[in-house]
């Protein structure tokens, strides 16, 4: 069958691994792939290792184990692939060193290599678009979230509410802006009517404004601290939100590149 011939077109298999590995290091996440590897590498280095055997039936056995266990060659990584290249170098290795005595068996070998191969490949295909349809997804719903109208809610504290954060965030957000706008509300007619609201004082004229005045002035900048911390907290929301969009549309048109490149090998 030859599976090295399909390879000939190394630039889209590469651009294709780039893609994929292109992507995990975009998410900066571990992905499945790193829990599966250790099967695929010890296998892998098992094959490579292979070697001609003291008689030309042991080397078919062994051979006819590697291509059956191959078939359980998980498919969420790019080991797979290689495996069954490999695989397909050393049956045409065997075919040189073995001689036409053993040539049925090993183009038998050859054709089921071949065949464990596509089912792998489009195996890996359907992962592959399993994880394209749960980012295309997840990017509809993070679509629905509009990041004008948080930026509209965010002076009244109502930005956790409308990104569904937890209840104790939203009682603490509304909580925090109630007492922004008191402060911000006494601290302002305190500095306006300083004799309104200090009411009756036995301090001279002059005093009474200049406590008044100290009094407005903390209010004014207690309310200005919580204040600036609900918007710097919510415009930080906003732009983690954002960057979500922008991340997830990203991880979409890479594993579109990946299958575009990997259907023209």
């Amino acid at each position: 069958m030859g599976i090295v011939n399909a390879f000939i077109n190394q630039i889209g298999r590469e651009a294709a691994r780039d893609v994929y590995r292109g992507r995990r290091n975009r998410s900066g996440q571990v992905t499945r792939e790193e829990t599966i590897i250790p099967f695929n590498n010890s296998f892998l280095a098992e094959i490579k290792n292979f070697k001609i055997a003291s008689t030309s039936s042991q080397t078919l056995n062994q051979l006819i184990n590697i291509v059956e266990n191959a078939e359980n060659t998980t498919i969420d990584n790019f080991e797979w692939e290689d495996i069954f290249i490999e695989i397909d170098n050393k049956i045409d290795f065997c075919m040189v060193e073995l001689g036409a005595n053993s040539a049925k068996k090993l183009s038998e070998l050859d054709k089921k290599n071949g065949e464990n191969y596509s089912k792998k490949k489009e195996d890996h295909k359907a992962y592959v678009q399993t994880l394209l349809n749960f980012h295309t997804k997840s990017h509809d719903e993070l679509n629905r979230k509009s990041a004008f109208v948080a930026f509209l809610l965010t002076p009244l504290g109502l930005s956790p509410v409308y990104y569904n954060q937890s209840s104790a965030r939203i009682v603490l957000f509304l909580l925090m802006t109630f007492i922004s706008f008191v402060c911000f509300y006494y601290g302002y007619n305190l500095k306006v009517y300083p004799k309104i609201f200090m009411g009756q004082t036995d301090l001279s004229e002059g005093k009474l404004v200049q406590a008044a005045s100290s009094i407005a002035n903390l209010l004014i900048t207690l309310g200005g601290i919580f204040y600036c911390l609900i918007l710097t907290s919510s415009l930080k929301k906003i732009n983690v939100e954002n960057q979500k969009k922008v991340d997830n549309k990203n991880t979409i048109d890479l594993f579109n590149r990946y299958l575009t490149a990997y259907n023209k090998v």
